[in-house]
């Protein structure tokens, strides 16, 4: 498995979780929430990392967004509506790592 990405863009956590998920991520540690741009940003650059599954068949994208301070109403809008974005706060973090 390889990937390769141009560097026209961070791309904070590149994830494979099975034979055809790729996630992707972005990270933030602010004190003002994460907006809307963010997301927009990652999805504008989720073919960076260039990886097709190992079966030819198409990737299936997940986005996540991590934030020490929480996200706008626009981005928990969109989590809500959307089955490929997830939302992480710090303190979901510790707690996985607790």
């Amino acid at each position: 498995m390889i990937l390769q990405s141009t560097i026209s863009h961070e791309i904070d956590v590149v994830r494979i979780t099975t034979s055809e998920t790729l996630i992707v991520g972005e990270c933030t540690f602010t004190q003002a929430p994460l907006g809307y741009d963010a997301f927009s940003k990652l999805r504008d650059h989720v073919e960076e990392p260039r990886w097709t599954p190992e079966d030819g068949g198409d990737r299936v994208e997940t986005y996540a967004l991590f934030s020490r301070s929480g996200f706008t109403l626009a981005v928990e809008e969109a989590a809500e509506e959307r089955d490929d974005l997830k939302l992480f706060s710090a303190g979901d973090v510790v707690e996985a790592l607790s």
